[in-house]
């Protein structure tokens, strides 16, 4: 594998993948949906595209909390 590439993510709103510095990865953090600037929170995550209309269409359509409800409960 190639040093100079980044993992693959997957954008919850639009289901793109993209390497992962063009994405935003939130997470539940003491029992609330927050932006995990670090990229290293101890919890599960999800990620979404660093762009306005990925941004509103995951705030309008909620797959992001949807996604991350469904992640929390599994643990």
């Amino acid at each position: 594998m190639n040093d100079n590439k980044l993992p693959l993510r997957k954008c919850v709103a639009c289901g793109q993948m993209l390497p992962k510095d063009q994405l935003f990865r939130v997470a539940i953090v003491d029992g609330k949906v927050q932006l995990d600037i670090s990229l290293k929170a101890q919890s599960r995550g999800a990620w979404v595209c660093k762009n306005e209309k990925c941004i509103l269409l995951a705030e309008k359509k909620s797959p992001l909390t949807e996604h991350l409800k469904h992640l929390f409960q599994k643990r």
